[in-house]
């Protein structure tokens, strides 16, 4: 039995296993914690043939997979290489080559001989290594070289490794490109199991045309905008992908088996395919030699009689072949010739035998028949492959994993995954794993890691010793994001580690501090007895192997007490929290006197803040100042901030954690808006700011920036780029992204101080909308003590206009709509409410509030809204049978009188008609009048 260490002065156990219950015992003995979520997220799986193997093998736990951040914050990652001996290169964008040393677990910089040109989708785009990079060092990549001539090179370089450098230079090819407009350079990189260099390369063609459904403009100076002279052109390496054979002098030789024999006219016998948009990611499987290629596609959210809508591919290339760019996309889906100068859309193309007759084109007119993809979805919900789901496109392939049963790494992906194709979506942040047959082609998909979100996935290759080797981009466009990163993924096929949760009554107070820790939710997914050690004093020393200690900190300090557990393997886990000794949390409130909910314009508001600090004091009537304080008043035009996607509740809680969490921003956050757009600068797309400001005296704009946010489109800000259509979301929920948008609208000034106490008139600025709501912020930072840090208190308070739009409710039951356009300003409106339908709007507070007032339409004679708490069948406060109006958006108000009621409270409309049925009315808005509420009976009148 091992001795414990005597406890240092700086403090004490108290009733030492006292508090050892159950659960603690559970936690650090048995390691069977019931509390500890070891389920399997389900996996839906597209199936197009049944599974080869007579007893399929169990889909593994996701817990079994440990993915670990190899380095954070990369600048804008593109490919990687692993080496033999585990390490890893990677490039950036603009320039910068990296490597990862396995054994030092540390990255530097690579010297390279060259600058590039960044411009368009430009820069240091592809790296691979050479088959024998063991012996050689020879190092491979795709660049834009700075200068005048505007070209790609693909070159191959030594590495030094002591010198962190790259010398030596052989070009092997020089892809001659077009820098006037953007976009799609490619520039992938991959070695064959037979030696050959596959090279994918972009159209370098713009996809800003109108329509913007493909680019063959053949107008005279509008080369650029067509990619009949790229990728649809057989003597030219644009569009492509490349497949050559490096020689050891740094030259290269043709295969056998490309698209065009070498001498055929009018071709570049390189080509092994043809018909490409943008080849991004490709990869070949080591094992058959076919090459998989993922190709985004444009940018159409449905179809038109221009053409087909977007698709992205994921392409099978088992030998040389056209795959259909610029008169194909999808399966095979075919564009009409259209003329840009008469605006008229001709004969579609035929996929056996496509021709090619634009002016800009240098090749041959009758092309290889077209080939069709292994993969094809749009934005929408595909009916072939349901288990991509919908959003944004921009498709990456990834390796194939061949399972080795004789080898013994221990970190190697299981059997499962055996000849599997792994998929990624850059803009949908998934894997997905394509389980392929004997002979390389689909069978079935589902999502790997489905627990698991990945930041835009860029690249992922398998290194030698099985893990998944991946680079996360990060959310935003040529950003250098702080959620880029090289990732790792091992799979643990035996012993788990255990998993380590350290949490503490109090975090912060006065000395002598009581703390009782907990291990509650520590635990062990194999069921392995657990040992628990705590170290309490910021040292290595054990100062406790109890699951749930209780101990008295009795010298000031911030102590980062650790606890370590072990499983019977020798397998550890930690957990750390932070525990600050000799300084108290200060305690912050903002008081309102009357209703807590709304505001009136002219009405006065009486406010208090409060602080208690155990160390410093009150106020008021203690030793903190007025001037200690921090208030201020911030109007936030986000509206009314009643949206069902948040409570007024979870505002005021966001609000604490330095800025209101607006609806629009959830949704965005939760979106891909963050891949194109920025608050106050732009990427690819226009900043928040500026759509703000450019619509923001446009009455009619809202309604226009919804419908574009689901549908898609392009031509306004005369950027390359066209914004990708949600046609996933509401329309509800779209305005409210529009509504976050406009935020942005206006410099907001350095708010002014206020006194920690007295009145305020809160009426809404006259460049900002009547419905927006005031913040009153309040903060105090202690003054801390010896060794302790000064902590801080916040406290937010939340004035809401008393009218709120009907359609940002809390809640609703039988069916309703979100539709409309109406002439007071308001975008949206609640249609085709059913009998015995209702509404509900969270957590008002409805002291002082004595009617509301509706504005409504298109009743029908018999109908009666009530007012109910809590329920659409809880207590009623008031009740009104309104007239119809004759139409549904003839619109009028009527107002309902209400019983008197305090407090914060759940508000119900429900809407009656004992007579009729279907579309009862529509709501507009709902204004909560301040005066004299109606006395229940055997009640006083409320004066106050």
């Amino acid at each position: 039995m091992t001795t414990l260490p005597s406890v240092p002065p700086a403090g004490r156990f108290l009733r030492k296993g006292a508090l050892i219950g159950l659960a603690g015992l559970l936690a650090c003995v048995s390691g069977k914690r019931t509390d500890l979520n070891t389920s399997t997220a389900a996996t839906a799986t597209t199936t197009a043939a049944p599974a080869p193997e007579a007893i399929p093998l169990p889909l593994p736990e996701e817990n079994r997979f440990v993915r670990e951040i190899l380095v954070p914050g990369l600048r804008e990652p593109m490919e990687l290489t692993v080496t033999p001996d585990h390490n890893v290169f990677w490039i950036e964008r603009k320039g910068w080559l990296q490597y990862y040393r396995a054994g030092t677990r540390k990255a530097s910089r690579v010297k390279v001989p060259f600058d590039v040109f960044t411009g368009i989708n430009d820069g240091l785009l592809g790296i691979t290594l050479d088959p024998r990079y063991g012996e050689n060092k020879f190092v491979y990549l795709f660049y834009s070289p700075a200068g005048e001539t505007p070209k790609q090179h693909v070159s191959r370089f030594v590495f030094d490794e002591n010198a962190l450098e790259l010398t030596g230079e052989k070009i092997l090819l020089q892809i001659p490109t077009q820098r006037e407009v953007c976009c799609h350079s490619a520039g992938s990189l991959a070695f064959g199991p037979d030696g050959n260099l596959y090279i994918g390369v972009g159209d370098n063609s713009s996809p800003r045309t109108e329509p913007a459904y493909v680019p063959v403009d053949e107008q005279p100076g509008r080369s650029a905008w067509d990619a009949q002279r790229t990728a649809g052109n057989t003597n030219d390496l644009r569009g492509k992908v490349l497949r050559i054979h490096p020689e050891p002098d740094g030259t290269y030789t043709i295969p056998t088996g490309n698209l065009f024999p070498k001498g055929t006219p009018d071709t570049r016998p390189e080509i092994y395919v043809m018909g490409a948009r943008n080849p991004f990611r490709l990869s070949v499987d080591a094992k058959t030699g076919y090459l998989y290629f993922g190709d985004i596609g444009p940018d159409a959210t449905k179809a038109d009689w221009y053409g087909p809508e977007a698709y992205d591919e994921i392409n099978l290339v088992k030998k040389a072949g056209n795959y259909g760019w610029p008169y194909f996309v999808g399966d095979n889906k075919a564009y009409p010739k259209y003329d840009f100068a008469t605006k008229t859309a001709g004969t579609f193309n035929q996929p056996e035998a496509p021709v090619n007759t634009s002016p800009n084109n240098t090749g041959a007119s009758i092309l290889p028949p077209i080939q069709k993809p292994m993969i094809w979805y749009s934005y929408q919900a595909s009916p072939e492959f349901p288990a991509l789901g919908t959003g944004g496109r921009s498709a990456v392939a990834g390796p194939v994993y061949h399972y080795q049963p004789s080898d013994t790494r221990s970190n190697q992906f299981p059997e499962y995954y055996d000849n599997t194709l792994f998929i990624a979506e850059w803009m949908r942040d998934w894997i997905k794993a394509v389980r392929l047959d004997a002979d390389g082609n689909y069978q079935s998909m589902e999502h790997f890691m489905p627990g698991s979100t990945f930041s835009s996935p860029m690249d992922m290759e398998f290194g030698p010793d099985g893990a998944l080797y991946l680079l996360e981009y990060g959310k935003g466009w040529y950003s250098d994001n702080q959620d880029a990163k090289l990732v790792r993924i091992s799979y643990v096929s035996g012993n788990r580690p255990p998993v380590a949760k350290a949490a503490a009554s109090v975090r912060t107070g006065a000395v002598p501090l009581r703390v009782s820790f907990s291990s509650k939710g520590t635990g062990d997914l194999d069921g392995d007895a657990l040992t628990c050690e705590w170290r309490l004093l910021n040292t290595d020393e054990v100062t406790s192997r109890e699951p749930d200690p209780v101990f008295e900190f009795v010298q000031p300090g911030i102590y980062q007490t650790r606890l370590t557990v072990t499983d019977s393997q020798g397998n550890k886990a930690e957990s750390v929290v932070e525990v600050i000794a000799g300084n108290t949390q200060p305690q912050i409130a903002v008081e309102v006197a009357g209703n807590t909910t709304f505001y009136w314009p002219a009405e006065k508001v009486k406010y208090q803040v409060k602080v208690q600090d155990h160390e410093d004091g009150a106020f008021p009537g203690g030793k903190i100042k007025p001037a200690d304080l921090k208030i201020f008043l911030e109007y936030s035009a986000g509206g009314d901030n009643l949206s069902p996607l948040l409570t007024a509740q979870q505002h005021e809680t966001a609000a604490q954690a330095e800025m209101l969490n607006h609806p629009g921003k959830v949704l965005m956050d939760q979106s891909d808006c963050r891949s194109c757009h920025a608050p106050d600068k732009n990427s690819i797309g226009p900043s928040y700011r500026d759509i703000a400001r450019r619509y923001k005296d446009d009455p009619t704009a809202a309604d226009r920036l919804a419908a574009k946010i689901i549908n898609g489109g392009g031509g306004v800000w005369k950027r390359e780029f066209v914004m990708v259509g949600h046609p996933s979301l509401s329309a509800k929920a779209a305005s409210e992204m529009v509504r976050y948008i406009y935020t942005f609208a206006e410099e907001k000034p350095a708010p002014r101080q206020l006194q920690p106490g007295g009145t305020l008139t809160l009426a809404a600025p006259a460049s900002g909308p009547a419905d927006g709501s005031f913040l009153l912020m309040a903060s105090y930072v202690d003054k801390g003590g010896p060794g302790v840090k000064p902590l801080e208190a916040k406290a937010v308070h939340t004035f809401r206009s008393p009218r709120i739009q009907a359609e940002n409710y809390s809640g609703y039951g039988r069916f309703l709509k979100v539709i409309g356009k109406i002439e007071d300003g308001d975008s949206r409106y609640i249609g085709e409410v059913l009998k015995n339908g209702f509404v509900y709007y969270n957590d008002l507070d409805l002291t002082h509030i004595g009617s509301i007032t509706l504005q409504y339409a298109g009743t029908k004679s018999g109908t009666t809204v009530e007012v109910r708490l809590g329920s659409d069948t809880g207590e009623l406060i008031g009740s009104v049978a309104i007239t119809p109006t004759g139409g549904k958006t003839n619109w009028q108000q009527g107002r309902i009188e209400l019983k008197e009621t305090r407090g914060r409270q759940n508000v119900f409309l429900v809407f009656r008609n004992e007579e009729k049925g279907g579309s009862l009315l529509s709501l507009d808005w709902i204004a909560f009048n301040k005066g004299k509420a109606v006395v229940p009976a055997g009640a006083k009148a409320n004066t106050e």
